[in-house]
């Protein structure tokens, strides 16, 4: 019998219209996660079709796939429920054992023969024109049915499992869809956190679909093993099967010991018990009742007294069932899980319990509410309908307006109900953690009561299923299309598929911008005028929900879609209308303020821009160009006008052989160069280009070889509008915590090669030549003439003269020597009396200020005041790295230094003169009690120090293995101090995060990975592989050795530019004989080097 129902249930839906639906749908998936992983990961040599980018489609689920197994899965036990069939199912001689077991395999095989069809999908990417034939390799068979049987096939399993166990225990088919989105929340969350705070056994272990477990297997694997390889079934991708293999058998042994025809179909025999007819008396005398007559009243007035009503009633039928309960406790347990395994950084651990720490949780959580909000709100809408009173409550004369918005509103409750209990969970969580002070109500409500992916998030997501119920009429149709729309929307944004937020419902910029010390900056005014637009939509959602909803049995939809029906009035009508207009003019409203304004560029765009700039002006770069060679500013910040107007006197010095008759200027966006002079004459332009803002100015007379002039610069710097994409906070001008480069405000000298495009892959498809380095050789003439640091300048003394508004910190390179208020302004001067490299940072922040003194340096910390945590640590690695340099590297180039903090969005470190930057996100706000912690951040912050003294020491030569001298020198140095300070412990975690980064981070690497003696600027490569390499050379020299020679090198080189090249081969000669081919393996070739060779 049960083989009999296993086969007749297959032949019924495997030659169904919808299985064609289905398998068409995971297809396209396939196709579309090929692609979409294929883009995210740049390296040229992997190919679209590699066996690791199959793996990791197959372990990632999908969102049509859960969809398809929801929808199906349920069908096969709740078919008789839904369609009252039952009785059917009793007059056939079968036992319900045997039907669970039938119906079940049933189940799973079909979910299986369906899902089958990712891999067909991977197997069409080579034939379906999605790029050039060498981007394909032989179509990998094997592994894709090994990965079909390692990760599709259990994961199937286990949805099936959760899906019947959910059926079986509640009988309700809404649970069982709660349970796949638990599933698939519980995915999201694990792959967010090990993405922000790196992979651990117990995020592989929680995390259902094994991508986790695959990602740590492609962190370890070389291009040519992704390409080639199968994944091994071993390790933690055991574990991980083994664990949810028998959650699923756990689940599916409960469902069956439960399953029964009469507990799950219900019981046929009446429960109640009825009065007998001798308890009857049949003499008893009637009993006269006088009722008072009801008063009707069908008015404005009491129509909205109802409203309120049905509205509180409606809202207790919601969160008065254990269901509910059930489901809020799973939710703050997940909230709690969050709240204790993020991080703030890839570094960082555990933090202090700051308000936006608990708030964060939204980011990766938020989509499992949203889905869950809007399948309570689906089943509340289509109650009436779900137990067939729909045609009485219809025929009540109580407007539909009534009765629906009762609805909506009930489930805005809901929802409010949910982020309030977040907050308090929030706050209970930092009070437990000793945080009461830390605790910020203004950001509770604006992240968790706001539209940041908070209350009023879920409220406009409310609204859309308000619509949809009303337009389809069909409560699963409502169900599949809204959260279809959510998912879709993640996965788009996820995989980078979507870059324009005013085209996903409900979204705002910057959900996950913000910063301690700048809030959330142009954001919130951005966010504003976004949830404005969206409220518009999801007006007009309710008002058209309520004109489409069907009441009563009129089938005459056309009539509805003519807009001639009565259930929405004219002026409803009118006004679903008006509010559609402003939707649309606000798509225009901030499509001027975004694209038109510069704030915001699509990345095809970009790509566009940067092919165009280097195919139109590369012959400049091989013209001579004049240097920086001092320079005089006047500065001035005007933060709430996000503005900066600034002054320049420059030298500008011809050192080539070549007369210069044309001055090139190359200037970042929203620059308006209002006055340029050259030895005093005004320039005009030759030509511009204001796409590329590059502008060419004739010399008359021409700058003659190894002669100097003067540039003279008069120009402002304003963002207007608002941005739309969360990749560029425009940080440089900002409310508070304004921060940026030089460069971002004066022009570069000459060709700009930071604008070009330097990804190999989008280089051939664009018809440029391939890049074997993304800097120059060591032999590059005219590189080692640049300074790396900044090309289009020479080392050079100058003066700053920079001022904000009361109230904040301006603050320069160089030594402090005035201050003064003016007019309600701030200024102050600052000094670089020595030759220096022209990497200079600006900044205006309202900061506390801490200072002390090492010897006869003058150190001062300028923190946030929000972040007083970690202030004797960092004078701690501030006091050691002033002590080394003087004992070890003849001395610390400064009498002032100071750190300071600056937002989030901005890079980790800058090191420039007297000055460290360091991002907040960089341990500012760390939990330092733990050894991890605490020797990364006294690391970080003495590495910076050995920057300054290497900048200082040497000039750079612009060519390949600059970074080794600026960056993997440091790291090494200050693993000393490290050492000296806090011993080997210390130093073994950093080593080990340093070698972790490395191995998660090179194989993404879009050209070639060079070896470290060509180190051309990858981030993953000199500050991590480079600086361990370094170290072990240190410890086998012996770091006295190391570091004299070091010191020696930097003094026989004096003012040249220096390469690392010759310093490595200094330390090669140092180096013990029998050493040597080991060094030389590490530093001169790119082969692959396991985790364990590059510690030891």
């Amino acid at each position: 019998m049960m083989l009999k129902i296993i086969r007749h249930e297959m032949k019924q839906r495997v030659f169904h219209w919808m299985t064609l639906v289905f398998y068409a749908l995971l297809i396209f998936q396939s196709l579309w996660y090929a692609q979409g992983f294929f883009d995210f990961y740049p390296s040229e040599d992997l190919l679209m079709n590699a066996p690791i980018v199959n793996y990791r489609i197959l372990s990632s689920g999908g969102f049509w796939m859960l969809v398809v197994l929801a929808v199906t899965t349920g069908t096969f036990f709740y078919k008789e429920i839904q369609y009252k069939t039952i009785h059917w199912v009793y007059t056939l001689p079968i036992n319900e054992k045997q039907f669970f077991w039938g119906r079940f395999l049933a189940a799973f095989l079909y979910n299986a023969f369906i899902t089958f069809a990712l891999v067909v999908g991977l197997f069409l990417v080579p034939y379906v024109g999605m790029g050039d034939a060498s981007r394909f390799g032989p179509v990998p068979i094997g592994q894709l049915l090994h990965g079909f049987a390692i990760l599709v096939l259990p994961n199937v399993l286990l949805i099936t499992a959760m899906i019947t166990a959910a059926l079986v225990f509640t009988r309700k088919i809404t649970v069982s869809y709660l349970a796949v989105f638990l599933l698939l929340i519980l995915f999201l969350l694990m792959q967010g956190i090990s993405a922000s705070s790196g992979i651990s056994f117990l995020l592989i272990l929680l995390e259902p679909f094994s991508f986790v477990a695959v990602e740590e297997i492609n962190d370890g694997m070389t291009t040519v093993e992704k390409n080639t390889e199968y994944i091994h079934l071993a390790g933690n991708l055991l574990a991980n099967r083994a664990f949810w293999f028998g959650l699923s058998l756990f689940l599916i042994s409960a469902s069956y010991l439960k399953f029964s025809f009469q507990g799950f179909f219900g019981n046929s025999k009446n429960k109640g018990k009825g009065v007998a007819p001798s308890q009857v008396q049949e003499d008893a005398a009637p009993i006269e009742i006088n009722l008072e007559k009801p008063q009707l009243a069908f008015q404005g007035k009491s129509f909205l007294k109802k409203l309120v009503t049905l509205s509180f009633l409606e809202f207790k039928n919601v969160v008065r069932p254990a269901s509910f309960k059930i489901i809020l406790g799973l939710i703050l347990l997940m909230v709690i899980l969050q709240n204790l395994l993020w991080n703030a950084s890839y570094y960082i651990g555990p933090t202090q319990p700051l308000t936006f720490t608990m708030t964060n949780f939204r980011i990766s959580f938020g989509v499992f509410v949203i889905i869950l909000v809007m399948i309570w709100s689906g089943e509340l809408f289509f109650k009436d309908k779900t137990v067939n009173i729909d045609q009485i409550m219809d025929a009540l004369p109580v407007p539909l307006w009534v009765t629906q918005l009762s609805r909506f509103i009930a489930m805005s409750g809901v929802a409010l109900v949910l982020s309030i209990t977040f907050v308090l969970l929030g706050i209970i969580f930092q009070v437990i953690k000793g945080g009461v002070n830390l605790i910020e109500m203004g950001l509770y409500g604006y992240d968790l009561l706001g539209y940041n992916f908070g209350w009023l998030t879920f409220v406009l997501e409310i609204a859309l299923v308000f619509f949809l119920a009303g337009v389809t009429n069909n409560r699963y149709l409502t169900h599949f299309i809204s959260v279809g729309i959510v998912l879709a929307n993640v996965i788009a944004f996820a995989l980078g598929l979507g870059e324009q937020v005013r085209f996903y419902y409900a979204g705002v910029p910057g959900v996950e911008e913000y910063s301690e010390i700048s809030g959330y900056g142009i954001w919130m005014v951005s966010g504003g005028w976004f949830f404005f637009m969206w409220t518009m939509l999801a007006t007009t959602f309710i008002l058209l929900g309520i004109h489409f909803w069907k009441r009563g049995t009129d089938q005459n939809y056309l009539r509805k879609w003519r807009f001639l029906g009565n259930q929405l009035s004219l002026p409803g009508k009118f006004a679903a209308l008006g509010t559609l207009l402003v939707f649309f003019f606000m798509q225009s409203f901030i499509v001027k303020n975004t694209t038109a304004q510069g704030n915001f560029i699509l990345s095809a765009e970009e790509e566009r821009l940067q092919v165009d700039y280097e195919k139109r002006y590369g012959y400049i770069g091989e013209k001579p160009h004049p240097k920086y060679t001092a320079m005089d500013l006047r500065f001035d910040y005007y933060p709430t006008e996000r503005k900066a107007s600034f002054e320049a006197d420059a030298t500008l010095a011809n050192s080539t052989n070549t007369s210069i008759d044309t001055l090139y200027l190359s200037h970042q966006h929203h620059i308006n160069i209002e006055e340029l002079r050259y030895n005093g004459t005004p320039l005009k332009a030759a030509w511009i280009s204001d796409e590329h803002n590059m502008i060419a100015y004739p010399l008359t007379p021409a700058l003659l070889p190894n002669t100097a002039a003067k540039l003279s610069i008069k120009a402002t710097k304003q963002y207007q509008g608002f941005t739309e994409g969360g990749a560029n906070a425009q940080p440089d001008l900002t409310f508070n915590g304004s921060f940026g480069s030089i460069k971002e405000f004066m022009p570069i000298l000459g060709y700009d090669a930071d604008k070009e495009l330097v990804e190999n892959r989008k280089r051939t498809s664009n018809g440029l030549p391939r890049l074997d380095s993304r800097m120059a050789e060591v032999t590059d003439e005219v590189a080692l003439t640049q300074d790396f640091l900044a090309p289009d300048a020479d080392k050079l003394k100058g003066t700053v003269t920079i001022g904000t508004v009361t109230g904040q910190i301006p603050l320069a390179p160089g030594e402090l020597v005035e201050e003064w208020q003016e007019e309600g302004r701030t200024y102050r001067k600052y000094v670089i009396a020595n030759p220096e490299s022209f990497n200079w940072c600006l900044a205006s922040s309202n900061l506390s200020v801490r200072e002390g003194k090492t010897g006869k340096v003058k150190t001062t910390i300028l923190y946030s005041p929000k972040h007083p945590f970690n202030l004797a640590l960092y004078e701690d690695a501030l006091h050691s790295g002033i002590a080394f340099v003087q004992r070890e590297l003849g001395g610390y180039p400064y009498s002032e230094l100071r750190i300071l903090e600056i937002p989030f969005y901005q890079d980790g470190f800058y090191t420039y003169p007297n000055t460290i930057a360091i991002s907040e996100k960089e341990g500012w706000y760390a939990d330092i009690r733990d050894i991890s912690e605490k020797s990364y951040v006294f690391h970080s912050i003495v590495t910076q120090i050995m920057k300054q003294w290497i900048n200082y020491s040497t000039r750079l030569a612009n060519v390949q293995g600059a970074t080794m001298l600026s960056e993997a020198i440091p790291h090494t140095l200050g693993l000393q101090v490290l050492k000296n300070k806090l011993g080997e412990e210390a130093v073994e975690s950093v080593l080990q995060k340093k070698q972790d980064f490395y191995f998660a981070e090179k194989n993404d690497e879009p050209n070639q990975e060079p070896a470290l003696i060509y180190a051309d600027g990858a981030e993953y490569l000199e500050a991590h592989k480079g600086a361990v390499a370094l170290y072990q050379l240190s410890r086998t020299l012996g770091e006295e050795r190391f570091n004299a020679t070091l010191l020696q090198w930097t003094k026989e080189n004096g003012g040249r530019p220096v390469r690392f090249f010759d310093l490595y081969q200094k330390f090669l000669k140092e180096s013990p004989k029998e050493k040597r081919e080991r060094i030389r393996k590490l530093f001169e070739t790119t082969e692959p080097v396991s985790k364990s060779k590059l510690l030891n």
